[in-house]
């Protein structure tokens, strides 16, 4: 059966004894030609032919453990007129992340029609051994107050990971800011206006990672995204 193995853990190994015209019994007691094992150990198999000669074969397989791999992104939800975020979340670091519209761990959800999109998340250790672990987004349209005929509110970085900067573009000035989490609390609110013309920086430390709705003066703007 050739050379000892090693695997592994999360990849069983086929151990095949095929000869024509043979019988077989393994130490497992399978009596199949080839046989899926995934626990180390000594694997031996006798093999009769038809004429009643018979020999035994044996083969050492030993499986390394494979790495504990987890992805936790800090947000489920993201508009697809964002700027492209760096993915994190994934364990153990060093890993790879992959999936539509992802290059080199940054995801460009710009462009891209709603829907629910699957990230992956791949790990290989010293070893060589591997995991890959997925997680869901979904990517919707968010409808905005930028680029219409009153001039623009424009919000950056958004995702954030801890200060949000805001530029009143528009021929108003912006009185208040509210911002509500996905079950509908109101978690912020500054009444500092924002005059126009005015740009502004706003802590968001105090808010845990997640996807919240941000409103000017009691008007939907968009999705914003904070992750730390």
């Amino acid at each position: 059966m050739g050379d000892d193995i090693i695997s592994c853990s999360n990849e069983p190994v086929i151990l095949d004894a095929t000869t024509p015209l043979c019988t077989y019994l393994w130490n497992t007691g399978a009596t199949t030609a080839a046989i899926e094992v995934s626990i180390s150990g000594l694997y031996f198999v006798h093999i009769t032919n038809s004429f009643g000669c018979s020999i035994t074969d044996s083969i050492q397989v030993d499986f390394l453990p494979a790495p504990d791999v987890n992805l936790s992104l800090p947000f489920t939800t993201i508009c697809n007129n964002v700027a492209p975020v760096e993915l994190t979340g994934g364990s153990p670091d060093e890993g790879t992340y992959f999936g539509e519209n992802i290059e080199d761990g940054v995801f460009n959800p710009t462009g891209l029609l709603p829907g629910s999109y699957t990230v992956g998340y791949t790990y290989v250790d010293a070893n060589g051994c591997s995991d890959t672990a997925f997680q869901d987004i979904t990517v919707t349209i968010c409808q905005s107050l930028d680029n219409n005929i009153f001039g623009s509110i424009v919000i950056y970085p958004n995702p954030t990971i801890s200060t949000i900067t805001i530029s009143n573009n528009t021929i108003n000035n912006i009185e208040t800011m509210s911002i509500f989490n996905m079950q509908g609390e109101k978690v912020f609110i500054s009444t500092n206006p924002i005059v126009i013309g005015e740009t502004v920086s706003i802590n968001m430390s105090q808010l845990p990672s997640g996807t919240y709705q941000l409103y000017f003066d009691n008007k939907y703007y968009s999705l914003l995204v904070v992750q730390h």
